[in-house]
Formats: structure tokens, C-alpha cells, sequence
């Protein structure tokens, strides 16, 4: 009886690690269903490029905090995924699949380092998938600032110009970005592959 006890323990136990060790030689090993990363592709580590599809959206003309009118735009790329780190891109939102990711920007750029009608502002996102009805809104300040010699120190990138990643699924998407004031929305519909 203990020795049946002992084999089936052991099959048990050799069922487990065949059912472990794919998984773990195909992280090892790469392959499309590794990741991908933006622009980029290696062998090596199995990574991929992406399928994307960039957009803007706006300007939306808004009033600012205090007196101040200016527009806000939404910058981005929808990709497929699943997005593996990305040491240019410290924002990268690891693991996901079929997502938007975009920049909220105020103000109209005729220097790199000068926005013009540039606010203080919250912005919303208002996303809805066409296609499986998931829908969902993030919402971001948004500073405006000037960079010293054409540099800017990251905290001031991540305040003038906020990531956004939704998780909308693949498919149509619709996006709509407001304001926290008075302002005249604008909207985008947009394919996430």
C-alpha cells in the first residue's frame, strides 16, 4: 500500500513539473508571445515590435485654472501587446495587452521648450470599445511649464505631460477628452489592434 501511495506521488509530482517547465523554457527562450517593445526587435531576448497604431486628439479649446484659455491635446499609440519593459521608456506598462497609452499636453508648441496658451487644467479621458462595450475615464492634472535649454527634468515632463494607459481591449475604441472647465470637447474614434 506504500508503495502505491509512493508512485502516485511521484507521477503527481512529475505531472507538475512537465506542466511547469514549458512555461518556464518559453520565458527562457522567447518567442512572439513574449512581449513586444515599441520600434524594437531581438532575437536574443524573444522580444518583438509591436502592431501599433498612433493618434492625436484635439486640441480641446478649455479654460484654465484662474484666468487663462488655452487648448489640450492628447497624444498616443494603441498596441497590441503583451509590452515588456523598455529601458528608453520608463513608463511602459508592463504586461499589457491591447492598450492605449498617451500623453496629455496644454498649450501650443511653437519652441520645444515654450508652450503658448499653455494652462493649469485636470483633463479627462472618456474611453468606450465599440465593439465589447467596456468603457472607463482617467483623469490627469496637467501643468504647463518651460524647459531650460531645450532639457527638462523629469518631474516637470511628468507634470506638463502625464501618461494615460487604458486597458480598452482590442477593437473600436471611441475617446473623448475633456476638461475641468468650460471647454469644447474633442474626440477620436480609433483602432486598438
Amino acid at each position: 500500500m506504500n508503495v502505491r501511495k509512493s508512485l502516485c506521488a511521484g507521477a503527481a509530482g512529475l505531472l507538475g513539473v512537465a506542466a511547469f517547465v514549458p512555461a518556464v523554457a518559453q520565458a527562457d527562450h522567447g518567442g512572439p508571445d513574449n512581449g513586444c517593445v515599441p520600434y524594437h526587435s531581438d532575437p536574443n531576448d524573444g522580444t518583438r515590435p509591436c502592431v501599433m497604431s498612433r493618434f492625436t486628439i484635439g486640441p480641446t479649446a478649455t479654460i484654465g485654472d484662474d484666468i487663462c484659455v488655452g487648448p489640450v491635446t492628447a497624444g498616443g499609440t494603441a498596441y497590441d501587446g503583451p509590452l515588456v519593459g523598455n529601458p528608453y521608456v520608463p513608463n511602459t506598462p508592463v504586461g499589457a495587452e491591447h492598450v492605449v497609452s498617451l500623453h496629455l499636453t496644454a498649450g501650443f508648441w511653437l519652441l520645444p521648450s515654450v508652450p503658448v496658451g499653455a494652462c493649469n487644467l485636470t483633463a479627462t479621458v472618456h474611453w468606450r470599445n465599440l465593439d465589447t462595450g467596456a468603457a472607463g475615464a482617467e483623469t490627469r492634472s496637467v501643468e504647463p511649464y518651460l524647459c531650460i535649454n531645450v532639457y527638462c527634468e523629469p518631474e516637470l515632463l511628468d507634470r506638463a505631460s502625464p501618461t494615460v494607459d487604458l486597458a480598452t481591449g482590442r477593437g473600436r475604441v471611441h475617446i473623448d477628452l475633456t476638461t475641468n472647465h468650460p471647454s469644447v470637447p474633442a474626440g477620436a474614434d480609433i483602432f486598438v489592434p
